[in-house]
């Protein structure tokens, strides 16, 4: 991943010289809050459709996001790439061997640069939402 590091140069009243090492994240996107929730609506009006087509995602620090079902069970935590549009999969706490192939997120944007999606489990694409529509 590309990083700006910058260093700051402090100087106190007392002249002591303190260097802090500040890594930003180049940022293409307008918003970059890819926190909030997610609906697969490809199943929507179906019997297929359950509690994974529904996800949770919320920054964890600075840098990654934790990727989380509805009745969470399927819990993974990403981390950024050199594409600012693609999270890898950095681990997971899910429960047995569904979606163990799910090993990144690729986020779609609006041309104004809002996210507007993410590609999840199979490839299905997830729209971003204030709410899920079942509530």
């Amino acid at each position: 991943m590309k990083k700006l590091t910058m260093y700051l140069l402090l100087i106190s009243i007392s002249h002591l010289v303190i260097f802090a090492n500040i890594t930003v994240r180049p940022k293409k996107y307008k918003n970059t809050d890819f926190s909030g929730k997610y609906e697969c609506r490809k199943y929507d009006n179906t019997p297929m459709k359950n509690n994974y087509h529904y996800v949770t995602l919320k920054a964890q620090g600075l840098t990654y996001l934790k990727y989380e079902n509805r009745n969470k069970n399927l819990i993974w935590k990403f981390k950024p790439t050199d594409d600012d549009t693609v999270y890898n999969a950095k681990s997971s706490t899910s429960k047995g061997f569904l979606y163990s192939n799910f090993t990144k997120l690729t986020f779609k944007f609006s041309e104004d640069g809002e996210v507007i999606g993410l590609f999840g489990p199979g490839g299905e694409f997830y729209h971003k939402q204030e709410k899920f529509s079942d509530e």
